[in-house]
């Protein structure tokens, strides 16, 4: 048994046992190495340029106030980790925010 608990995985990392399943990438279809880098923050303003955006359409596609972006992109604050995740997935794909902003409306 794991140190977690988890019935037949006999300790053996986590990556050795999905990264065959996935060809090396994650469920999300990134690269196993992106995945890892959790602790380090998006450039957010790279990312908002990039979708040509203004800090409030991207506020508002994202459902959070045009300051928090802000403050992110001056690096005051830093985004959650499910902030991240959504913004490594616009990162990758800027489509899903034109998605976003059309959900939003």
């Amino acid at each position: 048994m794991s140190p977690a608990g988890a019935p037949g995985t006999s300790g053996k990392d986590i990556e050795e046992i999905t990264a065959p399943d996935f060809g090396a990438h994650s469920c999300l279809g990134l690269p196993m190495q992106e995945t890892h880098s959790r602790s380090t923050n998006p450039d957010i303003y790279t990312i908002r340029r990039r979708a040509r955006c203004t800090q409030e359409q991207f506020a508002d596609a994202l459902g959070i106030p045009a300051n928090t972006v802000r403050s992110w992109e001056q690096r005051r604050k830093r985004p959650s980790g499910a902030a991240r995740t959504l913004l490594r997935l616009i990162e990758q794909k800027p489509e899903l925010l034109e998605a976003l902003q059309t959900a939003a409306t």
